[in-house]
C-alpha cells in the first residue's frame, strides 16, 4: 500500500514539474499578499493549462493551498465514481483525483462548488486539510488558490466544518438569497473555531 501511495505522489510531482513555474512576482502587477504574515505567503503560480488539457480534456483547473504543499490538477468527471479511483493520467488507483462534483459548473461559478480528493496517510492529497482543525494551522494558511487558463482567484478560508459528504448535497441547487445567507450562517455557526474574515 505505502508502495502505491509512493508511486502516485511521484507521478503528481512530476506532472507538476513539467506544468508549474513559481511566477516571478517582480514581473507581475498583482502582488503577493502578506498582509496576515510571511509564513502564509504563497508564492503565485504559472500553469501550463494547455499541455494540462492535452494529458485530460477533463482538467478544470489546478488548486494550490498550504504553502503549496497541496498542489493538483482538478478534473470533473461524468459522475463521482469515476475519478475516485482513476488518477488524472487516467490509471486506476485508489490514490484518485482531486475532482469536483460532477453536479457542479465546470467554469466554478455556482454558489457553491464541491471538491473531493482522498486524505492519505503520507500526508498527501487533501490529508493536509485536517490540519485546519487546529487554528494555528488557518492562521499560517488562511487561504487557498484557484488557477483556471483565464484567472487566478484567492479565497479566504471562513468556516471549518466536520460533517458526512452528503450533508453538502443540498446546497448545489440554486438557491436565494436568503438561502444562501441562511446557508452561509450555518456554516460559520457549525465552525470548529471562529475563523479570522
Amino acid at each position: 500500500t505505502e508502495l502505491l501511495y509512493l508511486d502516485s505522489e511521484v507521478t503528481y510531482k512530476d506532472l507538476a514539474n513539467k506544468v508549474v513555474t513559481v511566477a516571478d512576482n517582480s514581473k507581475n502587477t498583482a502582488q503577493p499578499d502578506l498582509s496576515v504574515n510571511k509564513a502564509s505567503f504563497e508564492p503565485m503560480l504559472e500553469i501550463d493549462h494547455e499541455k494540462l488539457t492535452d494529458i485530460n480534456r477533463d482538467y478544470v483547473c489546478w488548486l494550490s493551498a498550504c504553502g503549496n504543499k497541496i498542489s493538483y490538477p482538478v478534473v470533473k468527471g461524468r459522475s463521482n465514481e469515476e475519478y475516485l479511483h482513476h488518477t488524472f493520467f487516467g490509471d486506476k488507483s485508489f490514490v484518485g483525483s482531486i475532482f469536483i462534483d460532477y453536479r457542479c459548473n465546470a467554469e466554478l461559478n455556482d454558489f457553491q462548488t464541491i471538491i473531493y480528493g482522498h486524505s492519505m496517510k503520507d500526508r498527501t492529497m487533501f490529508r493536509l486539510i485536517a490540519d485546519y482543525t487546529d487554528k494555528t494551522f488557518i492562521e499560517q494558511y488562511p487561504y487557498f488558490y484557484i488557477y483556471t487558463p483565464d484567472s487566478r482567484q484567492k479565497y479566504q478560508i471562513f468556516s471549518i466544518n466536520l460533517m458526512d459528504a452528503n450533508e453538502l448535497i443540498t446546497a448545489l441547487n440554486e438557491p436565494s438569497q436568503t438561502e444562501k445567507e441562511a446557508f452561509i450562517s450555518q456554516k460559520i455557526q457549525n465552525s470548529v473555531y471562529a475563523a479570522e474574515t
